[in-house]
C-alpha cells in the first residue's frame, strides 16, 4: 500500500494515460480531410455496371473495388451514380457530334489559323445562356473541353442532345 501523496501522483498519471491514448485512438481513427469518400471496408457503395444498372457492392478492397475507386466509377448514393452515367453518355454524344462535324479533320494545337470551337455557359444575361468559345490560338488549355472544328457545333448539340440537357451538363462540369 501506497502513501495518500504516491496514490495520488499514480491516480494523476493514470488519468494522463488514459486521456492520451484516447488522442492517440483519435489521431488514428480520424479521417483525412480533402480525400474524396470511399466506403468503410465492407460496406457498401453504388457503381455503373456493364448494364449501366447502378449497382450497390460491399467494398472488400478487392481489385475490382480499388479499379471502380481508381477510376471514378465509385459512389456514395444511386443519386450520384446516375448523374454521373448521364454525364459520360452526355459527353460522349459530344464528342461523337465534334468528330462527326470536324468531318475527318484533326484539330491541330500548332495551328493558329485553325477555328477551334467549345459550348460554354454565359452568366452575363440575367436568365444565362449557352454560347461557343471560338479560339485560333494555341489552345495548350484545352484539357477537359470537347473542341469542334465547326461552327454548327452548338446548334448541332442543342438540336441532337436538347438545350436543358446541355445547360445541366455544363453546369455540372
Amino acid at each position: 500500500m501506497h502513501d495518500k501523496e504516491t496514490q495520488q501522483i499514480i491516480a494523476d498519471l493514470d488519468k494522463q494515460a488514459k486521456e492520451i491514448q484516447a488522442k492517440i485512438d483519435e489521431l488514428k481513427n480520424k479521417k483525412p480531410k480533402n480525400v474524396r469518400w470511399r466506403a468503410e471496408k465492407g460496406r457498401g457503395y453504388f457503381y455503373i455496371n456493364h448494364n449501366q444498372c447502378n449497382s450497390i457492392v460491399s467494398d472488400n478492397r478487392h481489385d475490382c473495388d480499388d479499379v471502380r475507386y481508381d477510376t471514378g466509377n465509385y459512389f456514395r448514393t444511386q443519386m450520384e451514380a446516375d448523374k454521373h452515367r448521364q454525364h459520360l453518355i452526355i459527353t460522349q454524344k459530344i464528342k461523337d457530334i465534334a468528330l462527326r462535324l470536324n468531318d475527318g479533320v484533326e484539330i491541330d494545337w500548332n495551328n493558329e489559323n485553325q477555328l477551334k470551337h467549345k459550348i460554354g455557359f454565359s452568366y452575363y444575361s440575367v436568365d444565362g445562356h449557352l454560347c461557343t468559345d471560338s479560339t485560333d490560338k494555341k489552345a495548350r488549355w484545352a484539357n477537359g473541353n470537347i473542341y469542334c472544328l465547326s461552327d454548327k457545333f452548338l446548334k448541332t448539340c442543342i438540336e441532337e442532345i436538347g438545350e436543358k440537357e446541355l445547360i445541366e451538363y455544363i453546369k455540372g462540369c
